[in-house]
């Protein structure tokens, strides 16, 4: 049944940093565990969406450990993906005590992990965190490779730095609370490593469609821990990873932000749609199945009609 028994590990092999990424349900007391040998202050880092839900259980749990705990909740959304965003959190840092010996939680998703680990990256030249990715999409992507970084108004993510964490806890039953667009968007993002790389995970997805949409974490704990697998494995050099051409990538992200669409649905879809040739395309045929099951439940209530047919 391609079921996950949980916990799991997943590998990333990077020598010297090399890192687990811990898979479970109900398994923050893993991150207490990645900090035990910090001995400064501990900046958590989350945003206006996910710091109401479970900051106070991170910081509870790192506090029962011994942790001084100082909380930055920047605003949600890729709009504030900025470098004043990273600036005011080493401002947070600076006045609540961080310093060489202190470490960064990155709690939230993909712009919380890109932000937080930047601030991490640069702050006293290099601190260590850990993330813990709330999303989807921040689970099976943000969390392989170390790239973390900001945008700038002539570019997406243009800059940054290469931070490796020490480690990745996700928890499964955070996805519970996950808005049902950002569910989507990260199912997506799987169906795009199942077309590429693995047709068992594709066709797990095809048969469980019912339950991943519902959000059910039993069902998703496969297509998280197979496509952060493959993501580990298919970037052996992360720091130079290789997927989408610079062209498709930039057209998603313009079509997407024209759309008012989530990125990651967009990158999935739109070369297959703008494509007039897909029957060229073996992966595109088999990718567009999933539309119907993605346009049924609102994942592109803001796209055309698609020729599924």
């Amino acid at each position: 049944m391609n079921m996950i028994p949980l916990p799991a590990e997943v590998p990333v092999n990077l020598g010297d940093r090399s890192y687990l990424i811990y898979v479970g349900r109900n398994n923050l007391e893993r991150v207490a565990d990645l900090a035990s040998p910090i001995r400064g202050v501990i900046g958590v880092v989350t945003d206006t969406n996910v710091g109401p839900l479970y900051e106070r259980r991170v910081t509870e749990i790192l506090e029962g450990h011994g942790h001084r705990v100082v909380v930055y909740r920047m605003p949600a959304g890729e709009e504030n993906k900025r470098l004043d965003a990273v600036e005011a959190i080493c401002g947070a840092f600076l006045e609540g005590g961080l310093d060489r010996a202190s470490m960064v939680v990155a709690l939230g998703g993909g712009v919380v992990g890109d932000v937080a680990g930047f601030a991490a990256g640069v702050f006293m030249r290099g601190i260590p965190f850990i993330q813990v990715p709330t999303t989807i999409v921040a689970q099976v992507d943000s969390s392989v490779g170390g790239k973390t970084g900001v945008n700038h108004p002539l570019g997406k993510n243009t800059i940054g730095v290469f931070h490796q964490p020490s480690g990745v806890v996700i928890d499964m039953e955070l996805l519970r609370t996950l808005p049902p667009r950002e569910l989507r968007a990260g199912l997506a993002e799987v169906v795009k490593h199942g077309v590429i790389a693995d047709a068992d995970l594709f066709a797990y997805m095809e048969r469980e469609a019912g339950r991943l949409l519902a959000g059910d974490p039993e069902a998703l704990a496969f297509p998280v821990v197979r496509s952060m697998a493959l993501s580990s494995q298919y970037q052996n050099s992360p720091e130079n990873p290789a997927g989408l051409s610079p062209s498709e990538t930039k057209t998603g992200i313009l079509q997407g932000a024209f759309r008012k669409f989530t990125f990651s649905v967009c990158r999935d879809w739109f070369p297959a749609y703008t494509s007039r040739n897909s029957e060229r395309y073996p992966a595109l045929r088999i990718s567009i199945r999933w539309v119907p099951l993605l346009s049924s439940r609102g994942a592109l209530s803001y796209w055309p009609a698609f020729p599924t047919s």
